[in-house]
């Protein structure tokens, strides 16, 4: 560390003007397996309540295999299935992440639980509140046209964005007084993609529903349950930064 010294006599730390290097992420298969695991066996039960079926595939070419698959994608999902899914995936991750810790104490996972409760938070809370608002202008006759679904979409992006990352915020920072405060910025919106469309297929927007949406949810919350499944654990912490 580079050291001044003032005419008094005290050493001032100087700053390190040196740009910082982020450490690359390495893939974990293991980790993406388990959380792959979590969303399957979540889809299969979805689909199970929902009668959807594969189908015989034995005997059936290749193409046709991963085209009834991928049609098994197309569902009508609720907030139920929203919530069991995201939460499959999370717990998955998490649970691999505890794992492979050799530190299986709550203090040596606190970077994990906060991941958890960042992912979780940001992904439920606007799917409540739209499905909330949802619920409440269903019983109003403006439920099956265009404003009662720009409504809950506005109720769970605009609002429930901001307030879920309050809400993390404030667990995370009873989970570990030292706590990064998350601000909620401008690309947020676009960085938690998920949310907007989770948001629109519970309002059954026509455009979510032509470009198939639905189908991307597997991914988008397996992503979610990869982050939490491979944080990392601050070892050091740097009191001069």
């Amino acid at each position: 560390m580079n050291m001044k010294i003032q005419s008094f006599g005290h050493f001032i730390p100087k700053k390190n003007t040196q740009a910082k290097h982020k450490e690359k992420k390495e893939f974990e298969p293991i980790g993406a397996l388990a959380v792959a695991s979590g969303v399957a066996l979540s889809l299969a039960l979805i689909q199970k309540n929902k009668g959807i079926k594969i189908g015989n595939l034995k005997g059936e070419a290749l193409h046709k295999k991963i085209g009834k698959v991928w049609k098994s994608f197309d569902i009508d999902y609720n907030v139920k299935d929203l919530f069991t899914m995201a939460t499959s995936a999370i717990g998955a991750g998490l649970i691999y992440g505890f794992a492979k810790n050799k530190d299986k104490s709550l203090a040596g996972n606190k970077e994990k639980l906060k991941e958890t409760v960042h992912a979780y938070a940001t992904f439920g809370v606007p799917t409540a509140l739209t499905a909330a608002t949802l619920g409440l202008l269903g019983k109003t006759k403006i439920a099956n046209k265009t404003l009662g679904q720009i409504i809950p979409i506005a109720v769970g992006v605009g609002a429930g964005m901001p307030l879920a990352h309050e809400s993390s915020n404030w667990l995370n920072e009873k989970i570990d007084k030292n706590s990064e405060h998350r601000e909620m910025k401008l690309k947020d919106y676009f960085i938690h993609i998920d949310d907007i469309i989770a948001v629109l297929i519970l309002a059954k927007v026509p455009f979510a529903k032509k470009i198939q949406a639905g189908r991307l949810l597997p991914i988008i919350y397996g992503m979610l349950g990869y982050e939490v499944a491979t944080k990392k654990e601050c070892k050091t912490l740097d009191l001069l930064k």
